[in-house]
C-alpha cells in the first residue's frame, strides 16, 4: 500500500530562523535541550514543549505541558491533529508543519499466510510431461521434494508484519509485541549490514589503490585539511560549550560584548551565550554627561527576580516584559548621576534574587546589555530651567484633555532638572527636586496607561472586536509620541498587522 511518508518543519520567527527539518519517523520531539529531535534556543521554549507523532497516518500535535503553552495557526492547543501547512508557535518561534496533503491510513494488523505447500501448478499438455519425464531419467532418479521456502518478509507461523512508516526493523509491531527473525535462511540484518559495509570498504579500497601516485597523495592532503579544519571548528564550537556550562556569576564583561558569531552576548540561566547563575557585572568609562543604559531581558517572571546595581548602589527592578518567554523590547534606563563616578570606571550589576536567596534554584533568566549611551548636559541656566517648569505644570494639569500632554510634560520636567544638574547641589533652587520627583511620577503614569491599553487592545482583538483594538492602538502611540520609544513601535507593529 503506498503513501507519502515524511513531514517537514521550517522555523518562520525566533532565533533559529530559517532552519529547516526534515523527517520520516513516527515522533518527533521539540524543545530547548539537546535530547529534542529539533533543539530551538529561545527562552520562552519549555525543556521538552510539545510532540508531532505519526498515528495510523495523521501527524498529532500534543503540548507536552510546557509552560508558555502551544499556538496552532492562533489558537491556544493541547493536542491537534495537524494540515500541512499549520502554522505552530511556541515561546518567540514559529513553525511552519509540510507533510503530505492526503494519506491512507497505514494497516498494523497481520496479514495470514496460509500454512500449506503451494497447490500444483496447472496441468501441462502430454507432449511436455513426457519430456521433463524424459529430462528427469537423465539425470537420475529424482530425489525428494524440497520444503517450500517461506514467504518473503515472513514472521514466525508465516505471518506478514506490515511496519508503520519510520518505525526499524526488528521493532515492536502495532498489534502483537516484538516479532521474530526472518525465516529459515534469512541471514540477521546485523550480519547483513556489517556485509554491505565490507563490500563498500572493499570498493573504496580498490578505487584509492587504482588512482595514479600523485593524485592519492593529492587526495590524502586534502582528507588531512578537512580534518585539521574539523578539529579547529570543533575546540572553537567546545569553548562556546564551556561557557556556557562553567558559571561566570560575579565577572566583569565589557557593555556590548559580542560572541564569536558577531551576535551580541546573552547571560544568565537557560539558552545563553554565557552562563551567570547569580549575578553578572558589566563596566564602562564615564565622563560627567547624562547616562543612558539600553538592553534587553528575558525568563523574567517576577517583578523582584531581577535587581540591577550600580557601583554597588541598587538603582531599581526590572519589571517583567510584557511576554515572558521571549525577549522584551529595547530597554532605556538613565542612570543615576549621583552613583556614577566621573572619569572612571563604573560597573553595572544584574542580580538574580530568586538563584542567589536559595543555592539550590536555577531560575532562568537573561539579559543583553547593548551599549550605556552618554550625551553632554546643557550648561546651567535658570530661566530656562523656570521656563521649562511653567510650562510642565501646564501640560501636567492638562493631561485629560489630551493623551500626549502627560508626555510632553515629562519632556519639559527633564528640561528642567538638566538646565540645572551641573549647579553644585546646595545651590540648586527647589524646581529641581520637584522635577525629579514629577519625572518618577509621570513615567509611571505612562507605563501604567501603555500596559492597559495594550492589555484591552488585546482581549478585543480575542473577542473579534477589531476596530476598537485599532483605536487601542492609535491612542497608544498618540500617548507616546516619541517614534522611537519601543513602546510606541511596539503599538505601531500591532496596528499595521490589523491593516
Amino acid at each position: 500500500m503506498s503513501s507519502e511518508v515524511g513531514f517537514s518543519l521550517t522555523i518562520l520567527a525566533g532565533p533559529d530562523k530559517g532552519k529547516k527539518f526534515d523527517f520520516d519517523r513516527v515522533e518527533i520531539t521539540i524543545g530547548r535541550t539537546m535530547e529534542n529531535d529539533v533543539v530551538l534556543t529561545d527562552p520562552g521554549i519549555s525543556r521538552q514543549h510539545l510532540s508531532i507523532r505519526d498515528k495510523g497516518g495523521a501527524y498529532i500535535l500534543k503540548d507536552l505541558g510546557s509552560s508558555n503553552g502551544t499556538r496552532l495557526n492562533g489558537k491556544p492547543v493541547k493536542q491537534e491533529v495537524l494540515s500541512s501547512g499549520d502554522i505552530i508557535e511556541l515561546g518567540g518561534a514559529r513553525v511552519r508543519f509540510e507533510g503530505a496533503a492526503t494519506r491512507q491510513r497505514v494497516p498494523t494488523a497481520r496479514k495470514k499466510i496460509s500454512r500449506r505447500s503451494p497447490g500444483p501448478p496447472a496441468r501441462r499438455s502430454a507432449s511436455r510431461q513426457q519430456a521433463a519425464r524424459a529430462r528427469g531419467r537423465g539425470r537420475g532418479a529424482p530425489g525428494p521434494a524440497k520444503k517450500p521456502a517461506p514467504a518473503a518478509g515472513a514472521g514466525r507461523g508465516g505471518q506478514v508484519v506490515i511496519r508503520s512508516p519510520g518505525m526499524k526493523a526488528g521493532g515492536v509491531a502495532a498489534a502483537g509485541g516484538r516479532e521474530a527473525g526472518a525465516g529459515a535462511g534469512r541471514r540477521p540484518a546485523a550480519a547483513s549490514g556489517q556485509g554491505k559495509l565490507q563490500q563498500l570498504i572493499t570498493r573504496g579500497r580498490l578505487w584509492f589503490n587504482g588512482l595514479e601516485r600523485r593524485k592519492r597523495i593529492l587526495l590524502l592532503v586534502v582528507a588531512g585539511l578537512v580534518m585539521l579544519l574539523l578539529v579547529a571548528l570543533a575546540f572553537k564550537g567546545g569553548k562556546k560549550i564551556v561557557r556556557q556550562v562553567v558559571d561566570h556569576s560575579g565577572e566583569t564583561f565589557e557593555v556590548g560584548a559580542r560572541d564569536g558569531d558577531g551576535e551580541l552576548s546573552s547571560f544568565g540561566i537557560g539558552p545563553v551565550s554565557i552562563r551567570c547563575r547569580e549575578s553578572v557585572n558589566f563596566g564602562f568609562t564615564y565622563g560627567n554627561g547624562r547616562a543612558t543604559m539600553k538592553f534587553y531581558v528575558a525568563g523574567i517572571d517576577n517583578k523582584d527576580e531581577l535587581s540591577v546595581m550600580l557601583n554597588g548602589v541598587q538603582i531599581g527592578k526590572i519589571p517583567p516584559p510584557l511576554s515572558v518567554g521571549q525577549w522584551s523590547g529595547l530597554l532605556k534606563w538613565k542612570l543615576p548621576r549621583k552613583h556614577l563616578l566621573e572619569n572612571e570606571q563604573n560597573k553595572l550589576t544584574f542580580v538574580n534574587n530568586i538563584n542567589m536567596a536559595n543555592q539550590e534554584t536555577t531560575e532562568e533568566w537573561a539579559v543583553k546589555v547593548l551599549t550605556v549611551v552618554e550625551t553632554a548636559l546643557p550648561e546651567p541656566d535658570r530661566k530656562v530651567a523656570e521656563e521649562n517648569f511653567k510650562l510642565a505644570k501646564k501640560r501636567y494639569e492638562g493631561k485629560s484633555i489630551a493623551p500626549e500632554n502627560l508626555y510632553f510634560a515629562l519632556q519639559h520636567y527633564k528640561k528642567v532638572r538638566d538646565y540645572l544638574e551641573l549647579i553644585p547641589a546646595q545651590e540648586r533652587p527647589g524646581i529641581y527636586q520637584e522635577a525629579v520627583e514629577m519625572i518618577d511620577t509621570i513615567e509611571k503614569e505612562l507605563q501604567e496607561r501603555y500596559k492597559l491599553l495594550m492589555f484591552t487592545a488585546e482581549k478585543d482583538l480575542k473577542y473579534g472586536r477589531i476596530d476598537r483594538a485599532r483605536q487601542l492602538y492609535k491612542a497608544v502611540m498618540n500617548s507616546i509620541p516619541d517614534q522611537e520609544d519601543p513602546r510606541h513601535q511596539k503599538a505601531r507593529r500591532h496596528l499595521e498587522a490589523l491593516e
